[in-house]
């Protein structure tokens, strides 16, 4: 069996690049606000009365973080757009698949079934859609067989009753079967099976 893999992880671009943007947002708000905790006070010593050479560590201080920090920061925020990018497409295609089989249904096509990927979300929302589509599938096609059977009735009932003599057990049996047709329509428009 082939596995079926991803071909592009930008699915609904505009939801996965606001989702991007906002993580890495978060991530820049809280990269400012840890450095400022670390180096606020080492940046105080700088502007300080405290004599040179207490200034001088300081300096030295911040120049070892901007070597050490930014590397690992700009390392963490592209990690955490990737994931996000990852993570998001596990959302992102199910959505898309489930809108094309709504689109579907919506324009009469009720035998699309939603397939997901192993480890996408929106599973058990996909799984309920597959089996509304089924129950109208399933309800259409009984719609149709009675309307056909209704039809059929009514055809031999007009020739029945163009009749030089029309047959009353005949009309009355055509009736019966119109009937029937009726209340299984009916039956499928209340219960929707």
């Amino acid at each position: 069996m082939k596995k079926y893999r991803r071909k592009k992880y930008l699915i609904d671009r505009p939801f996965q690049l606001k989702l991007l943007v906002m993580v890495i947002s978060l991530l820049l708000i809280h990269t400012i606000l840890v450095l400022a905790a670390v180096f606020l006070p080492t940046a105080l010593v700088l502007y300080s009365n405290l004599p040179l050479e207490r200034k001088n560590d300081a300096a030295k201080s911040i120049l070892l973080f901007h070597k050490t920090i930014w590397p690992g920061i700009v390392a963490v925020i592209a990690l955490f757009g990737y994931v996000s990018i990852f993570f998001s497409h596990k959302i992102a295609g199910p959505i898309y698949r489930i809108k094309m089989a709504l689109r579907e249904m919506a324009a009469g096509n009720y035998s699309n079934r939603i397939t997901l990927r192993k480890g996408d979300e929106l599973v058990d929302v996909a799984e309920h859609i597959n089996a509304l589509s089924e129950i109208i599938n399933t309800s259409k096609t009984a719609l149709n067989l009675n309307h056909g059977s209704v039809i059929e009735a009514l055809a031999e009932l007009k020739r029945e009753l163009s009749a030089a003599t029309p047959d009353k057990e005949a009309i009355s049996a055509l009736f019966e079967k119109i009937e029937a047709g009726n209340s299984e329509v009916s039956s499928i428009l209340t219960t929707g099976r």
